[in-house]
């Protein structure tokens, strides 16, 4: 097993920590790993952008990363944790088979998908990760292996499906796959003036399979909330053309490239961005017409980026996403938006996407049926105070922040907007005896 002592962060380049990192390449080895070692904290591919998956002992699960059994009639598929998304659809795509919740990159692990419960463009129909994974096979701090399901072992898998990493190490995930007949999506887009045309968009549009809208965030005053809403379906064999309906279920892969190194200031700048902005809302007008597209495209528009991250420069960015119930979800938006037009910080990305209804067994799941907005600005000390302000509003209107993406959260606004947090405290208080998983993020919040 390969050690290693390094800088290393999450995918927002902050913070920055010291941590030795272990590369396990079995079972066997992270469990005897686990046995003799103490404050670790599994951690994936490194897409979680604060300090989730950071801490002084780092257990890698990237070598563990065999696909164990395919059932290409069922559409069931296990596999160890640290098998990328990635590589799951490249496996199941050509046998007419989808996983029924992707978030924004294909390059996360199966286990962090299920330690952060990630959602996608779908959650109003399909809920989160956790509604499609059957049964979890988890390392505890004391040694032991246990299988958890819906049905077995209940408290502990609803616990881990979120739970960040702390009931102990996912080292196999069984998932039920969606049946897909191509490799392709129709998509239509629509331009909305304002917040409120946006939000209508949302409650007008359910008969897709996703929804998602863009937010320019340098749009004031009675375009406050201008933005592009965006809606998508699963293409049929009989949407496509006679030369795809013979390769219906090719994955059709756009060119990538690197960011070789963090890039000066200038390039995210906000004219750089206002300019962006200008194309992309011409573009979206100009084009009102359904498009037939790869999945790729439309699930993964920044992953033909690889390091994209490195865009913002070397002092990195924080994401600041929250979700707001239904009810609240437009005027909390609309007094985030109103704080940002004043702000020296400019948000450089807005997604806004709509949550259904969710599982009331979950723990730390961030979904509650509502709206959630996902921020992106350039760090800045000045950040800290604005994002303060942010939480004002999101706990005014009973919302709550992501954990996948937080890496400044306070305690209080923890406790707040995870009401069930003290029945996890006690479900990890159980199993994770004396708190051999832990990560910055924790000791930061104190959770």
């Amino acid at each position: 097993m390969n050690t290693e002592r390094n800088k290393i962060a999450g995918w927002g380049n902050y913070p920055v920590i010291h941590s030795n990192i272990f590369n396990p390449e079995n079972e066997t080895e992270v469990t005897e790993l686990v046995a003799k070692t103490n404050d670790i904290i599994a951690r994936g591919n490194g897409r979680s952008y604060g300090d989730s998956a950071l801490g002084t002992q780092v257990v890698s699960s990237l070598l563990c990363n065999k696909i164990i059994a395919f059932d290409k009639a069922e559409g069931i598929l296990t596999c160890e944790s640290g098998v990328l998304l990635s590589e799951v659809l490249t496996t199941t795509i050509p046998c007419g088979f989808f996983l029924p919740v992707m978030p924004g990159t294909k390059y996360i692990t199966v286990g962090g998908a299920v330690a952060t419960d990630v959602h996608g463009k779908n959650h109003f129909h399909k809920q989160s990760f956790s509604a499609h994974v059957l049964e979890i096979k988890l390392l505890l701090s004391n040694g032991d292996t246990i299988i958890c399901s819906k049905q077995n072992n209940r408290e502990l898998f609803w616990a881990t499906c979120g739970g960040m990493g702390l009931t102990g190490f996912i080292l196999e995930t069984k998932i039920q796959l969606s049946k897909i007949e191509t490799a392709y999506i129709k998509q239509q887009n629509f331009c909305c003036e304002n917040l409120s045309e946006l939000f209508s968009a949302f409650k007008k549009h359910n008969q897709f399979d996703y929804k998602v809208g863009w937010l320019d965030c340098f749009a004031t005053e009675d375009n406050l909330g201008k933005g592009i809403f965006t809606v998508a379906s699963h293409c049929l064999t009989k949407d496509l053309s006679l030369q795809k309906q013979n390769n219906a279920l090719k994955e059709e892969r756009k060119t990538q490239f690197t960011i070789p190194f963090f890039s000066p200031a200038f390039l995210m700048s906000r004219w750089a961005i206002q300019a962006m902005n200008f194309l992309r809302w011409r573009r979206a007008k100009s084009n009102k017409q359904v498009e037939i597209i790869p999945l790729e495209q439309f699930f993964f528009p920044l992953d033909s980026i690889l390091q994209w991250n490195k865009l913002y420069g070397r002092k990195g960015f924080l994401q600041y996403q929250y979700v707001l119930p239904t009810n609240n979800a437009e005027q909390g938006t609309k007094e985030i938006l109103q704080l940002m037009a004043v702000a020296n910080d400019k948000c450089l990305l807005a997604v806004l996407k709509q949550f259904g209804k969710c599982n009331d067994r979950t723990l730390l799941s961030f979904p509650m049926e509502g709206f959630t907005v996902s921020l992106d600005f350039k760090f800045s000390p000045s950040l800290f105070a604005l994002f303060d302000r942010f939480d004002e509003v999101v706990l005014k209107h009973g919302g709550r922040i992501y954990l996948a993406k937080d890496a400044r959260m306070k305690t209080e606004m923890m406790q707040k907007g995870y009401p069930k947090l003290k029945e996890f405290q006690f479900i990890v208080k159980r199993v994770n005896s004396n708190n051999k998983f832990t990560s910055a993020q924790r000791e930061r919040i104190n959770y």
